[in-house]
C-alpha cells in the first residue's frame, strides 16, 4: 500500500512543481 503511494504522491509533487516553474516562466 505504501509503495503503491508513494509514485503517486511523487508524482503529485513533480506536477505542482513543473506547474510553478511554468508559472515562473512565464513571468
Amino acid at each position: 500500500m505504501v509503495t503503491s503511494r508513494s509514485p503517486i504522491a511523487l508524482q503529485n509533487i513533480r506536477k505542482q512543481f513543473q506547474s510553478i516553474y511554468d508559472l515562473e516562466r512565464l513571468l
